[in-house]
């Protein structure tokens, strides 16, 4: 009890302390002025009055000298004369420095103050205000003005409002009118309405100088259309006379000068037709020279000695007829063509390639020569190279470890390059012509009948192969779809082995002729026993199909 009343004792000698002491917030706490009760000093933080709407600051009725910041209008308001007043409107106040002010209200108005109360005391009886001093005459003068505007109504008319509210409607007379009377004549009405009439038709009309219809004079026409022809007939006699020429028929002209004197022109003595003829029946490819007197002359393309390969063709030009090159290239290991000449390439499966020439040779009976890039006895140690499947519009090439006979030839990628050779008497020189059935590395295992037929392939429809893989266990399968018309095959295609779905690979080639290829695989063996593939999509667009659908010899199902 005894704390109790102790503590009591300090609380109210604290509260007397703060009834009676001035207050400093912010810096230098220690230093206040004597006449401040409270005191804000800081250089960093504000002071943040009561924060209200319009609605809020109209229900309150604080006492006069009270500040608020009106959160509607974005403006501090006092409380004065029992009234809240903006703080922010009111225009702006000039001292002269004379004892007189210029007051510019809200809307440009511009009022002088005289506070010389001496020379000239305020006086609200004279100057008809109803304020009683000059701050509340400032105030009432900058309400009156803010009432003063102008209009313009769009229609030679304007609106005027002074301060009292009255209005006044003021004529725009600076209008004036220039009408065409169609005569020659304009009508020129000023501001005031008076008239003036201008006469342009004494001023002179278009004129014009040409030559006549006939093109032997000039033609002068006049402001009123009166035309004078001026006749150059004479003028171009006096300067120069007439000359001729005429064609005798009989190879000569006779050409008359200026002075009437004739001259004959022989025209006999020119050079007559020459001719050059290629001899097409000739052994040598003749071409034969006749002049102007019919004199021939003979001259042989193509020697007739022996052992001669220039030989002569159906049109009686020369051509080579020993072997040419007819493609070649060198290919890297990923398939892709680092040189290449009439002839692109294309990875099938690992060691195994795609030679297609540009155009089809029309034979079979071509010369391939194939080299391996030497692998220095690293890795595959034993490297070998071949060739399968020659068809007249490409190969196939094998690379792989023979392993020295020891095992099969075990298939890696590697560079390599190929040059074909077209011998004289086969194909068509490389003309464009139609392709070959392509085939697989080894014999295609699809039964005609049953499922998709082999070689059966439509390019409508939903994409559907089937298969019967034969007794190929064990064994990863291809099929290669050639030389079709769309470049991608559908993104939701799908195989299925024996009804079980397998993980597949697909890739495109453009062939550069409108027409793509189309390689699809998978490296999973086959289960054994007679195994079905069943490859299907379309549902996302792509490569389409039907199912026994138009004769394509297009595509090759093997195992690997």
């Amino acid at each position: 009890m005894k704390l109790l009343l102790n503590l009591l004792c300090v609380l109210f000698l604290l509260m007397g302390a703060i009834t009676t002491a001035q207050v400093k917030i912010g810096n230098n706490p220690n230093t206040i002025d004597p006449f401040s009760i409270l005191e804000l000093e800081s250089s960093e933080t504000v002071l943040v009055v009561t924060r209200i709407t319009d609605a809020e600051m109209a229900a309150i009725l604080p006492l006069n000298g009270a500040i608020i910041y009106n959160t509607s209008q974005n403006c501090l308001f006092q409380y004065r004369n029992n009234n809240w007043e903006s703080l922010c409107n009111g225009g702006i106040l000039v001292d002269n420095n004379d004892g007189t002010y210029t007051f510019t209200n809200d809307n440009g108005g511009i009022v002088s103050i005289d506070t010389n109360a001496i020379a000239n005391p305020y006086n609200n009886a004279t100057s008809g205000l109803a304020a009683m001093n000059i701050q509340d005459a400032i105030d009432e003068l900058s309400g009156l003005a803010s009432n003063v505007s102008l209009i313009d109504n769009a229609d030679g008319t304007y609106t005027f409002t002074d301060a009292a509210g009255n209005t006044v409607t003021i004529a725009d007379t600076s209008i004036s009118t220039l009408i065409d009377n169609t005569d020659g004549t304009y009508t020129y009405t000023d501001e005031l309405g008076n008239q003036t009439i201008i006469d342009t038709s004494f001023i002179e009309s278009l004129t014009s100088l040409g030559l006549n219809a006939s093109q032997t004079g000039l033609e002068y026409t006049d402001e009123d259309g009166v035309i004078t022809t001026l006749d150059l007939t004479t003028v171009v006699q006096n300067l120069e006379t007439i000359t001729t020429l005429v064609d005798n028929t009989d190879g000569t002209f006779t050409y008359t000068n200026e002075a009437g004197t004739p001259v004959t022109i022989d025209t006999n003595a020119a050079e007559t037709l020459t001719t050059f003829v290629q001899d097409d029946t000739s052994a040598t490819g003749e071409i034969t020279y006749t002049d102007e007197a019919g004199n021939p002359s003979t001259a042989q393309v193509v020697s007739s000695d022996a052992n001669n390969n220039i030989q002569v063709g159906l049109d009686g030009g020369a051509f080579l007829a020993g072997p040419t090159i007819c493609a070649a290239g060198k290919i890297l290991s990923t398939g892709t063509a680092a040189a290449g000449f009439n002839a692109t390439a294309s990875l099938i499966n690992t060691g195994d390639y795609q030679i297609t020439f540009d155009n089809d040779l029309g034979t079979t009976s071509y010369v391939i020569q194939l080299t391996i890039t030497d692998l220095l006895g690293v890795g595959n140690d034993d490297p070998n190279i071949s060739y399968y499947d020659q068809q007249s519009d490409g190969f196939k090439v094998n690379v792989g470890d023979n392993d020295n006979g020891g095992s099969d030839r075990a298939d890696f990628n590697s560079e390599f390059m190929f040059s074909v050779i077209c011998l004289p008497g086969f194909g068509n020189g490389g003309s464009t012509g139609g392709g070959g059935t392509s085939t697989g590395s080894a014999t295609p295992t699809g039964t005609p009948g049953t499922g998709f037929n082999l070689n059966n392939f439509g390019d409508a429809g939903n994409f559907q192969l089937a298969f019967n893989a034969g007794n190929n266990g064990g064994s990863t399968w291809e099929t290669l779809i050639t030389n079709r018309p769309y470049s991608t095959l559908p993104s939701d295609l799908s195989a299925t082995v024996n009804g079980t779905l397998v993980p597949i690979t697909f890739v495109s080639e453009d062939n550069g002729d409108g027409t793509f290829n189309h390689l699809i695989s998978s490296s999973t063996p086959l289960p054994a026993f007679n195994p079905s593939v069943t490859i299907s999509g379309g549902a996302t667009g792509g490569g389409a199909g039907t199912q026994n659908s138009g004769q394509c010899s297009c595509i090759s199902f093997f195992t690997n």
